[in-house]
């Protein structure tokens, strides 16, 4: 019997839930909360609670001492903030209007000083955090999911937002804590279904709010826009995607400006990262990209590798699939290219596996289910491999999730 395209919409939606719940079940509620989520944490907590950048209640705390030992905050103009772009702290302050309140830890660091204790503030709850985070990964998945339910069967569908939703790191990281992964993946997944669906207008706005959590999410959108462009030989697409995208960039610039006194992409990180880009060598740059794959702690093919055979059926069948999944996964690998160009390969500590490739993995999920259907049809061993290394993929993040908090 065909699946209608109601029925569908439905299980998507019943995927979604249930993706949600499990991540609400597994993520992270105490501290220690990790440097990256806490300051995005402690950030939309001052955004709910007074709508302002500033928090005063870390005042002292970005001394070089502490500097990335709890959190990264930054002095600027206006006293102490995160130096985050402000798109994760946004989307969490809508869920800290409920309990801004404050608490305070107190921690032991080891500095050149010796031991040191410290007394700091944190959120009274990571409940908001935790609810922000899981909530955004698991939209993520449900617009993968209408994304592809037209075009796929109802078990392919849900095949791949299962696949995507715990056989990654959507759920030992992104959903886990208040990382920036989760609401650059909601806003990239959004921005492709619109896409999908030739709302240029409206993928510009998902696009838009993605550069105010992850700035380099931008080149998602400008792929997809020359993707669509060069297959259509129409500037119609790209110029609608690009100049709606642009108002992300131009609100970041605004903020930066507002907050540290400069109109630069960089707002409160320090220079290194943007002298990176330039300065990196070739080789530098070549070993970051295959340790993404094979690195021991943070390579994707151990934790993920179904992430192997899909790979190689994108290149074999890559002209399977449509414009916009082309563009969007050629997007996914620039957006790569530039974190691994910028930064070291590992992302710090404290969590499962990899992080840096979840929104290239977002970007490219759509073409791989494209691809890894024409791959399969007709093909027995390779839905038995595929099988396999989806099942030891979801074990492996179903382990992570629970035990990341030990790491």
């Amino acid at each position: 019997m065909r699946v209608t395209q109601a029925s569908d919409k439905r299980a998507v939606f019943v995927v979604t839930l249930l993706l949600f719940l499990v991540y609400l079940a597994t993520a992270e509620y105490s501290n220690p909360y990790g440097t990256d989520a806490f300051s995005n944490a402690a950030q939309a907590r001052a955004f709910a609670a007074d709508q302002d950048p500033i928090l005063e209640e870390f005042d002292g705390t970005p001394d070089d001492r502490f500097r990335g030992a709890f959190a990264w905050f930054t002095q600027a103009p206006g006293g102490t903030t995160s130096q985050y772009p402000p798109g994760a702290a946004a989307w969490g302050a809508v869920f800290y209007l409920a309990d801004s309140s404050l608490g305070e830890r107190t921690a032991t660091w080891t500095t050149g000083e010796g031991e040191v204790e410290i007394t700091y503030a944190t959120p009274s709850t990571y409940v908001p955090a935790a609810i922000a985070a899981a909530l955004s990964v698991a939209i993520a998945i449900g617009f993968l999911g209408l994304t592809l339910h037209t075009q796929f069967s109802r078990n392919s569908t849900i095949a791949a937002m299962v696949t995507a939703g715990l056989g990654t790191g959507a759920w030992s990281v992104a959903s886990d804590k208040l990382w920036q992964h989760g609401p650059a993946m909601m806003c990239i997944s959004a921005g492709t279904y619109l896409a999908s669906r030739d709302r240029f207008a409206a993928a510009g706005v998902a696009f838009a709010a993605g550069v105010l959590v992850r700035p380099h999410t931008a080149i998602v959108a400008a792929l997809i826009g020359v993707a669509v462009a060069v297959s259509r030989r129409s500037v119609r697409e790209i110029s609608t995607l690009g100049f709606i995208s642009f108002l992300g960039l131009a609100v970041l610039l605004a903020y930066n400006n507002a907050v540290f006194g400069s109109y630069s992409l960089s707002g409160g990180y320090s220079a290194v990262f943007s002298d990176r880009l330039t300065s990196v060598s070739f080789q530098v740059f070549a070993i970051r990209l295959v340790q993404s794959f094979t690195h021991g702690q943070v390579g994707m093919v151990w934790s993920s590798p179904f992430i192997v055979p899909v790979i190689w059926a994108s290149w074999k069948h890559r002209r399977d699939a449509p414009d916009w999944a082309i563009g969007a996964a050629l997007g996914g690998i620039a957006y790569l290219m530039i974190q691994y160009r910028a930064n070291r390969v590992t992302g710090g500590s404290g969590f499962f596996s990899y992080r840096y490739p979840l929104e290239a993995l977002m970007a490219a999920a759509p073409l791989f289910a494209f691809s890894a259907r024409s791959w399969l049809a007709d093909n027995d061993r390779g839905k038995r491999l595929l099988g396999v290394t989806i099942v030891l993929s979801i074990l492996a993040h179903g382990f992570g999730s629970l035990a990341a908090t030990n790491l």
